[in-house]
């Protein structure tokens, strides 16, 4: 079947897109995952090859950022330890913060290229990465206002409290905000803690699903560990929710693919919490505006005060130098009688 999608992969995604969904879901095999993720992401373009190497001649205002990161991003990976690996994801990531002057560089990037990398050349997984950012909206969260990030993770808020009221009401009773432990998912593509085996999964169904499936994932997280979480308070309950949600898996990837994929997920749904989230968000930015222009009043009238106090002030000095004057002039007046 794989050597059939390799060859044609067109005429398959069209002929037989269920067969094809289906073996997606369980897996790509390793030695064919690189060549699906370009096929699944339309990346191969000689162009963005071309460009991609345009700018690594390029000096990027990033550079120093990036070298920093560069040891913070899978730190125990063989590749990434030794030089022929940083140097790759130091390029990947340069590149596209040139390519893209608007989103620049974050530390979630080198997350997001680093399994890139480490299943095709540079070159190519700067194309993937292209289309991960503007194809697949992933860009949206990595903008300096991150709206697409806050609209999913309000989105996610919507679903929990629809499918594990429960759970959602103990968050909400403990201070849990989908932020604290959700951004970190969504924005690295749960490359952040999860191991390298479950984050080529993910890829696997974000290429050929969509971001939507981060949904799907997060929800199969949650509804997996509901019992350890509605058993902890704020301190351990984020640190779970942050450091061990993959622990009840044991190790089986193809456990929580599967469950991510059983969870309903209504595109009607997800629609009208985007629609909610953009008008909670014109409130937001309505009383952000009703309190900015307060502020400017209140510093017009605190300065009208200031000059107020400086005009009695002078007032009160020149009061106090007529009747000195007028004293004076009294004085003279009982001399001269």
């Amino acid at each position: 079947f794989w050597s059939k999608v390799i060859s044609d992969f067109e005429s398959v995604a069209k002929s037989e897109p269920k067969i094809l969904s289906l073996h997606l879901q369980r897996g790509i095999p390793p030695s064919l995952r690189g060549m699906m993720w370009q096929l699944l992401a339309k990346s191969k373009s000689d162009r963005l090859e071309e460009e991609y190497l345009q700018l690594l001649r390029a000096e990027s205002v990033y550079e120093k950022a990036i070298t920093r990161d560069l040891l913070r991003t899978f730190p125990y990976h063989p590749y990434f330890q030794g030089q022929e690996g940083q140097n790759a994801l130091f390029n990947v990531v340069k590149a596209y913060s040139l390519y893209d002057a608007d989103v620049g560089y974050c530390q979630g990037l080198s997350f997001i290229a680093g399994p890139l990398l480490l299943n095709m050349p540079e070159e190519e997984a700067f194309g993937v990465l292209v289309q991960l950012m503007t194809r697949f909206t992933l860009r949206g969260h990595f903008t300096p206002q991150m709206d697409l990030l806050h609209k999913r993770l309000y989105q996610l808020d919507g679903l929990l409290a629809d499918t594990l009221p429960h759970i959602h009401r103990h968050f909400q009773a403990q201070g849990i905000q989908s932020g604290m432990y959700a951004s970190q998912w969504y924005m690295t593509l749960f490359a952040y803690k999860f191991p390298l085996e479950v984050v080529f999964r993910i890829y696997d169904t974000i290429l050929a699903d969509g971001l939507d499936i981060l949904h799907r994932v997060a929800l199969a997280l949650i509804t997996k560990n509901q019992a350890i979480l509605l058993s902890m308070e704020f301190d351990c309950l984020l640190n779970h929710l942050k450091e061990d949600m993959l622990a009840v898996y044991e190790d089986d990837v193809n456990e929580l693919v599967r469950e991510a994929y059983s969870i309903s997920l209504s595109p009607k749904r997800l629609e009208r919490l985007s629609k909610e989230y953009s008008v909670e968000l014109i409130k937001a930015n309505s009383e952000a505006e009703i309190i900015s222009d307060l502020r400017r009043q209140n510093k017009a009238l605190a300065e009208t005060v200031r000059q107020l106090e400086r005009i009695t002030k002078q007032l009160e000095n020149e009061h106090a130098l007529v009747a000195k004057q007028l004293q004076v002039s009294n004085a003279q007046q009982l001399e001269l009688q």
